[in-house]
């Protein structure tokens, strides 16, 4: 039964082994992202900042009304 098991993960490991050992050195480059992330930022402050308006708006209005 050992014999089995050890013959059906013997080639796995073998390969795992041989991946690990044969990776390539990549590195990141986050150059070509940034204007996406810059521009989805912004976008995100606008949106946020309409919202804020928004509700600013409404509770100034409230508060106008109490006082008056």
């Amino acid at each position: 039964m050992f014999k089995k098991i050890a013959a059906g993960v013997l080639p796995l490991v073998a390969t795992g082994l041989a991946m690990a050992q044969a990776a390539p050195a990549q590195v990141f480059d986050a150059s070509s992202a940034t204007t996406q992330v810059t521009s989805t930022i912004a976008g995100l402050l606008a949106v946020g900042g309409a919202v804020f308006a928004v509700v600013l708006a409404i509770k100034s209005t409230k508060w106008a009304r109490r006082a008056l």
